[in-house]
């Protein structure tokens, strides 16, 4: 069985950023990836990943950064700036450091 505590352990001191794209998180992978310590930031795309912004406003981690990717990485010119600042929007009482 997997236990994060020994893989993480050496972590301590340090500042992690993990990064996703073009994907949406499984509700178990985005569990264990919250769950990691000495991971200080996360980037996690939220047009491709619509389920992942569901997770995020299930519960994010305290004291943590949010890198959220609100424009379409395959088609930045066709971006909807409206959406996006809704979406930032929509998260700023659930993300407690900052988002991104």
């Amino acid at each position: 069985m997997y236990n994060q505590y020994e893989y993480t352990s050496g972590l301590s001191g340090l500042n992690f950023f993990v990064e996703t794209y073009f994907v949406d998180i499984p509700v178990e992978a985005y569990k264990t990836l919250t769950s990691l310590n000495g991971v200080t930031a996360y980037g996690f795309d939220l047009v491709r990943g619509s389920n992942t912004l569901d997770l995020i406003k299930g519960g994010f981690p305290t004291g943590k950064y949010l890198f959220a990717g609100v424009v379409d990485g395959r088609n930045i010119w066709a971006n909807d700036l409206a959406a996006s600042l809704t979406t930032l929007q929509g998260l700023e009482g659930i993300v407690d450091k900052g988002i991104y």
